[in-house]
């Protein structure tokens, strides 16, 4: 690491590593940096964290580190605060699209630097907040588990847009066929054996297809369980012919059997 220090590199990073200590300790490196800047951080002045006016923006510079707080939309709670030891106070011109129309607006340049060289981590997050589906948890772990799941359906629909088959799809209809996937075996398993969705438990072997075993019991699948000496598998539901324990995705290749 230390073969890229007193070169000139500019080092742009997002609020989780910002501090006003870790500018200043590159900065006697040679090494700038600028970023996004949490609002609890140390030493961040006061008169940053007044709430600002749809479009006002308040600079503050000690020695090397400069401080801006900005609030670009009325739906921004709070004001954005970003630091750098490069920049300088003043505005820059931007072009937003919307709705096929361009608009030239008037931003600090330190946003502005900071949207166009930022790169991945924000433009990942802004992706997956258009199709967010969290809720509120007091359990930090379930909040690090299911954010793990739209990642992987983002990274999904990217790898599917560099490789198309045919007509692209859209993120939503992507997402859509994504879930209908994953529903439609359950739903084959409710349509095959109506009465396991009620809570009932026919003993009827002649009927095809699986059941859902009463209360808690379970029994070894019969297909996926100790394969190749692996673990013992068991699941709630057995198949209507053999009694066997059995699992959905299972299910096609007992009966190829």
């Amino acid at each position: 690491m230390s073969n890229f220090f007193m070169k000139g590199y500019h080092v742009t990073v997002d609020n989780f590593f910002t501090s006003i200590s870790l500018a200043r300790s590159l900065y006697e490196k040679n090494t700038f940096l600028s970023g996004t800047i949490r609002s609890n951080r140390k030493n961040i002045p006061s008169q940053l964290k007044q709430k600002l006016e749809v479009g006002e923006y308040k600079y503050l510079r000690n020695r090397e580190i400069l401080l801006l707080a900005y609030r670009e939309k009325k739906s921004h709670k709070k004001n954005v605060l970003l630091l750098s030891t490069h920049g300088t106070a003043g505005n820059k011109t931007a072009v937003i699209r919307r709705r096929n129309q361009e608009t030239e607006v008037h931003k600090p340049a330190l946003v502005c630097d900071y949207n166009k060289y930022m790169g991945g981590i924000d433009v990942s997050d802004m992706m997956i907040y258009s199709y967010l589906d969290e809720r509120r948890t007091v359990k930090y772990w379930k909040k690090v588990v299911f954010s793990i799941f739209p990642r992987m359906v983002l990274n999904a629909y990217i790898l599917y847009k560099h490789n198309p088959q045919g007509k692209v799809m859209t993120r939503l209809d992507f997402i859509t066929s994504i879930i209908q996937s994953i529903t439609k075996e359950w739903m084959a398993e409710k349509n095959m054996n109506p009465e396991s969705s009620l809570g009932h438990t026919s003993r009827d072997t002649t009927v095809p297809g699986i059941r859902k075993l009463p209360g808690r019991k379970e029994k070894v699948c019969v297909v996926c369980s100790r394969v190749d000496g692996g673990p013992v598998r068991r699941s709630r539901i057995i198949c209507n012919h053999c009694n066997k324990g059995l699992h959905g995705v299972c299910m096609s290749m007992h009966q190829r059997e």
